[in-house]
């Protein structure tokens, strides 16, 4: 069975907050922000030079992919 990462963080949340915690630090998204799917850049040589704002808007249009 396979469970996604949103539903575990879903439910960590709700206990989180039915116990009185109000803030939590998840770090879910870093791997995505911080360039750790190749997918989410195009592959050609016209984005050979990481340029931030193209990223940016790439990784904008992949909402919701859990």
């Amino acid at each position: 069975m396979k469970i996604k990462n949103s539903s575990s963080i879903y439910i960590a949340l709700e206990k989180a907050e039915e116990i009185g915690i109000k803030r939590v630090l998840t770090g879910d998204g870093a791997d995505g922000v911080f360039g750790g799917y190749s997918f989410l850049l195009p592959r050609n040589s016209e984005y050979e030079k990481f340029n931030f704002d193209v990223y940016c808007k790439t990784w904008s249009k992949k909402k919701g992919r859990d």
